[in-house]
């Protein structure tokens, strides 16, 4: 019975492991293809890993997402993204502001839009913890 146990855990350790490595090969994909401005080819990639997660994924996750639209021109996507960045993932002003994921050019674009409601989207985010 002992080694059933063993076995057992075993088992779920290496799944657990198994399926962590395939998220992490799926952002790292996703961000070499949005640093090469293949930004149609990482928008799936980087939607896939969020539905992959079993948690709320990574603001840096929707950054990227943010970056991606952005490059292809679709500033609706753009702002969404941000949005759920700020309002689910918790981003914050100063990590809005110090990204080093985040386009300067997404960055002063989206701010205009989010400077005058980002305290009701924090506040959104701050009361779901």
């Amino acid at each position: 019975m002992k080694k059933f146990v063993v076995m057992f855990v075993l088992v779920c350790f290496s799944q657990f492991s198994i399926a962590n490595e395939k998220d992490e090969f799926l952002l790292e994909k996703a961000k070499s293809l949005v640093k090469v401005e293949n930004y149609a080819a990482a928008i799936p990639l980087l939607k896939q890993y969020i539905n992959e997660l079993k948690t709320t994924a990574p603001k840096e996750v929707y950054l990227e997402l943010a970056n991606a639209y952005f490059g292809l021109n679709n500033q609706k996507e753009t702002l969404a993204y941000i949005k759920i960045a700020i309002s689910k993932a918790g981003l914050t002003e100063q990590d809005f502001i110090y990204s080093n994921t985040l386009n300067e050019e997404v960055s002063s674009f989206v701010w205009e839009f989010f400077y005058n409601n980002y305290d009701d989207l924090r506040e959104e985010y701050l009361s779901t913890k």
